[in-house]
């Protein structure tokens, strides 16, 4: 029996160090404002195409609106948008992330809905996300249509 030549013991050990490298090099740690601005460019994104339970999975089990939503009746307004179909795009604008502590932060922003035709709906948001079990869902939130 041949036993490997240097060159192919020279490829696995390079590999190997290659392996070790990439698993063990530092991590830059995700800030608590990037994990939340990354959370909604996701939920934004999901409101595009219209994934209702992307949307609702994005709100906490104790979600209350200022407005008076749960979570449950959220869901039924989300909806309702949704099968409406009447936007295109949807991105947010001026949009400020403050950590409060690592597991929460609040957020304000105003969200753009373009229409057909180019028409806009505005909406002023602010809210708290925390993060429960590794996912980041917001629990409240106020909004002031323009």
């Amino acid at each position: 029996m041949r036993l490997p030549g240097l060159p192919v013991l020279g490829a696995l050990a390079a590999a190997a160090l290659g392996l070790a490298v990439v698993l063990l090099w530092p991590r830059e740690e995700v800030t608590v404002e990037d994990a939340v601005r990354s959370r909604i460019e996701a939920l934004t994104a999901a409101a595009e195409s219209r994934q209702l339970g992307a949307l609702t999975d994005g709100l906490s089990e104790s979600f209350r609106s200022k407005q008076g939503l749960t979570k449950d009746s959220a869901r039924g307004y989300l909806a309702g948008l949704i099968l409406q179909g009447e936007w295109l795009r949807v991105f947010a604008t001026d949009l400020e992330v403050k950590e409060m502590s690592e597991t929460s932060a609040t957020f304000q922003g105003t969200f753009v809905f373009v229409r057909a035709g180019n028409a806009m709906s505005r909406y002023d948001l602010s809210g708290t996300f925390v993060n429960e079990d590794d996912t980041w869902r917001m629990t409240e939130a106020s909004e002031h249509r323009r």
